[in-house]
């Protein structure tokens, strides 16, 4: 019982911390020591119950989601099962994790590191199915955001990984009288305060925005003539570009023709807007994205990402799309493409996009976390590219954020809104954009580099004979049988 008792509660406390810490409860300073009670409950108690209890923690988390007990404004429309596949599919990263804790008998610098890297690498292989990081815990705070624009989100996972194994190696060697052991005390708190240092140094490498402003409104309805309504009253406020939902477009454009958008475009007092519908590609359809203006529609951007069922909807595109407005080019993305950096980066790269937009419809869920944790990649991408996002969802949460990724307006889980903003454009690339998942890869060496050293040091390690073994045990009874004992 005294095995399995601590990483039972250690998985279901960390459960509960990390389902606050995760949007839309947005507890952000929860992420970095959410995971040390599972930590401490997990470590050196072998592979399999490691494992096990990465499951609970996050069957826990999702629980806790569900219950509402977090919100303030709880609300239980939706379906819970996309609120279970999330969670079960993070689960997969936090599991094996929490299995290789488990065979961590002593948490010394090396493993620090080690854990920390391994944790980068078991978010890579989400990016197969869906997309998660710790990271999202920090949309909102601007230091560890802007820090991507240089690590990338992958960055951004590995301080919070490594921030959680500090705190916990900070109290494993709290209290101990043994030299090495205050050492270990004193190094670890040297570190944390580094990591703490480095999150706070994050506006030093703010992207600059020296280039053309534009007003932009993000329009927040399933409705057609509802879209059409508030994205006239955001002109009327001075928005001169819309973002309207994925699939704003569906009943508005039967079979890809676009005729009447086109003619709304034209309209006297409607900003120019953007938006997605199916085209009339066969057998299946594109979810094809255009930017309609007084100046005709674009070129279509086709979704390359496509999510769930979807696949058997609509053929995936094959490259980004920007869309001529005035003098600054605007990317055209839909909804499930920004989870991926390296489509994002390609409208940036190749496309030259100034600015970002992303039509989309969320499945709705229970108090709104499918499109909560959806819109917290939001200002990673923006960060990460340079570039201001306008991101409008059917549902919740529609987002405009600015080219360092700070959120400048956003809406909340009620339809039929509208909010806009001025945002700045840039013509920085930010290293995140030039060198693409360079801190993935260098999680990778860094991972193999620190089990090389582990291989090495134990080799390095004198080996104890039987008859070392031997002796050691007869001068133990001999020092007993001497006290008299």
């Amino acid at each position: 019982m005294r095995r399995i008792l601590p990483p039972v509660l250690g998985s279901i406390l960390s459960g509960a911390l990390f389902a606050a810490a995760l949007p839309p409860a947005d507890f952000w300073v929860l992420g970095w020591v959410a995971l040390v009670p599972i930590f401490l409950g997990v470590r050196g108690r072998g592979f399999l119950i490691g494992f096990l209890s990465g499951l609970l923690m996050m069957f826990t988390c999702a629980q806790v989601i569900r219950s509402g007990v977090i919100y303030a404004n709880p609300s239980f429309e939706g379906e819970p099962g996309w609120l279970y596949t999330g969670c079960g599919l993070f689960g997969f990263a936090i599991s094996f994790l929490m299995a290789g804790m488990g065979e961590v008998q002593v948490l010394t610098g090396r493993k620090l590191l080690q854990m920390a890297f391994l944790g980068v690498l078991l978010e890579a292989p989400l990016l197969l199915v869906l997309p998660s990081h710790l990271a999202l815990t920090q949309y909102r705070l601007p230091e560890a955001v802007q820090w991507s624009s240089v690590v990338g989100i992958w960055g951004v996972s590995f301080l919070l990984y490594l921030s959680n194994l500090l705190v916990t190696q900070l109290i494993l060697s709290r209290g101990r009288s043994a030299p090495e052991d205050g050492m270990a005390l004193r190094w670890t708190a040297v570190a944390l305060a580094a990591v703490v240092a480095v999150t706070a140094a994050g506006p030093l490498v703010r992207v600059r925005e020296e280039g053309p402003v534009v007003a932009v409104a993000a329009v927040q309805s399933n409705d057609e003539g509802t879209l059409l309504k508030l994205s006239r009253e955001a002109y009327a406020q001075g928005a001169k570009l819309a973002v309207w939902p994925e699939f704003g477009g569906q009943i508005l454009a039967p079979g890809g023709d676009t005729t009447k958008m086109r003619e709304m475009a034209r309209a006297p007092g409607t900003p120019a807007f953007v938006t997605s519908f199916p085209d009339g590609n066969a057998p299946l359809p594109h979810n094809a994205a255009s930017l309609f203006s007084a100046s005709g529609e674009s070129e279509r951007y086709y979704k390359r990402k496509l999510f769930g069922g979807e696949k058997n909807m609509h053929t995936p595109g094959t490259k980004g799309v920007s869309a001529a407005f005035g003098e600054t080019p605007i990317g055209l993305n839909v909804c499930y493409d920004s989870c991926f950096p390296a489509i994002i980066r390609d409208t940036v790269r190749e496309a030259k996009a100034a600015i970002l937009t992303l039509p989309t419809i969320d499945p709705t869920s229970p108090h709104g976390f499918v499109e909560a944790v959806h819109a917290a990649f939001t200002p990673f991408r923006s960060a990460e590219t340079g570039r201001p996002m306008v991101r409008a969802d059917g549902n919740a949460f529609s987002m405009i954020t600015d080219a360092s990724g700070m959120i400048v307006a956003e809406s909340g889980a009620k339809p039929d809104q509208v909010v806009q903003a001025e945002v700045q454009t840039s013509s920085s690339v930010p290293l995140a954009t030039r060198f693409g998942e360079w801190f993935l890869w260098a999680s990778l060496i860094g991972f193999v580099g620190t089990v090389v050293l582990g291989v090495r040091e134990k080799r390095r390690m004198p080996t104890e004979t039987v008859e070392d073994r031997l002796e050691t045990f007869g001068r133990e009874v001999l020092e007993e049988v001497g006290a008299g004992r």
